[in-house]
């Protein structure tokens, strides 16, 4: 086994994944906590996905987009470091479906290293910690985006 190197937090750089375009490559960005509250502020229904508010059955990529459209082009944006950034949302929106799918696969995979159901069960232990649920999570940013 490898040993791993201890080192001071200054030391870390955020995650990236580089995705190939055709000839070209992009390199896409983790999104940082302030990034995702600032997504689940925005669009509502990854609350809804988070909390289970759609069966496997109900679950489809149109239930999505109805709930949140630009939200591919929000979650692009802020994985190439630009996030509300007006022009590099609508320049994603004219890309490709076929693109815009690799972007974000880029952005999620740097994002959540290990994949979504790690990354939920993290964040579920460490929210129990507190005392906290992620629905009631999910309530307190619903009822915050309804008063600003």
């Amino acid at each position: 086994m490898a040993k791993t190197e201890n080192v001071g937090i200054m030391d870390l750089e955020r995650a990236s994944r580089v995705v190939q375009i055709g000839d070209k490559s992009v390199t896409m960005l983790a999104v940082s906590a302030e990034g995702i509250v600032r997504l689940l502020k925005a669009f509502p229904v990854i609350q809804t996905l988070m909390n289970g508010g759609l069966t496997e059955s109900e679950f489809s990529m149109a239930a999505v987009l109805d709930g949140a459209p630009g939200l591919a082009a929000e979650l692009i944006a802020c994985g190439a470091d630009k996030p509300g950034d007006v022009e590099t949302i609508e320049h994603v929106k004219t890309l490709g479906l076929g693109t815009q799918l690799l972007l974000a696969e880029g952005v999620v995979d740097a994002t959540l290293e290990g994949g979504m159901a790690p990354f939920v069960a993290r964040l579920t232990r460490m929210l129990g910690g507190f005392g906290v649920s992620l629905p009631e999570v999910s309530a307190s940013l619903t009822e915050e985006q309804g008063t600003t």
